[in-house]
């Protein structure tokens, strides 16, 4: 079974689940409502402060519009939510429509003002005039909470109009992704699984059975549970390898764990691996550190493109791939053997801090020459991550990204006085 987490963190994303409870709640409410007004009848109730006492006449035009306006709310508002998505695809790149989907916000505003539509809809459905089929019938209580909602749904409109104009800025956007990095921190919960070390896995050669665990279908792999591979590669007397890392795509026919065991191929064990490694497809950031290292680089890459021309938001991205770097590099790399009481179950190819460092400056590298201020900003990267890493890879990393990005900069023939200002920035950070 897959991560229990990573469960959530698919529902929590998904942009129609929390609409769908609100409309649940909303359905409930009202049943609730219109039944305890059934039972109250002739006891007064139309009489007590705040409740509505209108008639049944009356309480059908309340509702119905109250129902007719939150409809048109809720379309309006979901109009602007597609533009904004369309906005912010084209100008910062597709894989940020992610961010807006699963953006609490959005899906509240949105699933409260259908919830109310639904609200109304279902009360004014038990509103009865006399006739001679029975006798009048309003659902007092019932009618009043829809006033209550109607009241708050436009406290909500407010909210939604200061909130869809702040997601869209730049800094907001940059700080989303930043915390889909954070995110995927969290997700890295296998430290405690490393076995350190160069351990043997088979020491006696007594290993006999063999088994390519191959992938059924295309797809990104979007999350791998270690901690249950480790288990079951123990439960199964044996350990295994995993051939591709998170975020990595594989075809129909793909090798992706090799399984060994000493003495026969137990049952049901491809079934058993199969089940700890979650394919999709699309990348997500929950578990996939290059993923959103990707993310702001596109957001930098694409503000110095010719047709936007904004460096100020390329140099914010950089900013944020700061933090998570530095936040990444005091935590170090991740091991790259697992298991437990001190036996390796699982060998894997971890994300190093290095090849983060090496995929933010290669990605942003070529485009930030023709921008001084942008160079500066990444020299300052490079300061940062040096400051909070001594792992002898990540300084060879970020000497060479450091070479090659001034290597670039003087190639595209800059002023002399942009020279001086960028050898004085490589200055400072030595002495640093």
């Amino acid at each position: 079974m897959h991560s229990l987490r990573q469960r959530l963190a698919s529902v929590v994303e998904s942009f129609w689940f929390v609409p769908a409870v609100l409309l649940a709640v909303a359905a409930v409410l009202a049943e609730v409502l219109v039944g305890l007004d059934r039972d109250l009848v002739g006891r007064g109730v139309a009489g007590l402060p705040l409740v509505n006492n209108v008639g049944a006449s009356g309480s059908r035009d309340l509702l119905a519009a109250i129902g007719g306006s939150m409809l048109g709310v809720a379309a309006t508002s979901f109009s602007i939510t597609i533009s904004v998505i369309a906005t912010a695809s084209s100008t910062y790149g597709p894989r940020l429509v992610r961010n807006f989907m699963a953006d609490r916000g959005n899906q509240l505003v949105l699933g409260t003002f259908g919830a109310t539509f639904l609200y109304a809809l279902l009360v004014l459905r038990s509103v009865r005039e006399q006739s001679s089929a029975g006798p009048e019938f309003v659902p007092h209580l019932a009618v009043t909470l829809a006033i209550g909602l109607a009241v708050l749904d436009v406290a909500v409109l407010i909210y939604f109009i200061h909130h869809i104009a702040e997601s869209i800025q730049i800094a907001n956007l940059a700080a989303r992704v930043l915390q889909d990095l954070q995110s995927s921190l969290r997700f890295d919960d296998h430290r405690d699984l490393a076995v350190p070390g160069n351990v043997v896995l088979d020491p006696t050669g007594e290993s006999r059975a063999d088994l390519v665990l191959r992938a059924e279908d295309h797809g990104f792999l979007r999350h791998v549970d270690y901690r249950g591979l480790v288990e079951t590669t123990a439960e199964l007397h044996g350990w295994a390898r995993l051939l591709i890392r998170v975020g990595d795509h594989v075809v129909a026919g793909d090798p992706l764990i090799e399984f060994r065991s000493v003495g026969e191929l137990p049952q049901r064990v491809e079934q058993r691996l199969r089940r700890h490694l979650d394919f999709g497809r699309s990348r997500t950031p929950h578990q996939d550190q290059r993923y959103a290292v990707l993310q702001l680089a596109e957001m930098a890459v694409r503000a110095l493109s010719s047709g936007t021309n904004d460096p100020y938001t390329a140099i914010n991205a950089i900013l944020e791939i700061g933090t998570g770097l530095t936040m990444i590099s005091e935590l170090g790399d991740p091991p790259g053997q697992l298991g437990r009481d001190g036996e390796v179950r699982l060998l894997v190819r971890p994300v190093g801090v290095a090849e983060l460092v090496d995929l933010a400056f290669d990605q942003i590298r070529t485009y930030a020459v023709s921008s001084t201020e942008v160079v500066l900003a990444l020299l300052d990267l490079r300061m940062r991550i040096g400051r909070v890493s001594d792992d002898p890879a990540v300084q060879t990393a970020l000497r060479d990204q450091e070479s090659a990005l001034v290597r670039q900069f003087h190639a595209a023939g800059p002023d002399d006085r942009d020279i001086a200002r960028v050898e004085a920035a490589r200055s400072s950070a030595d002495r640093r």
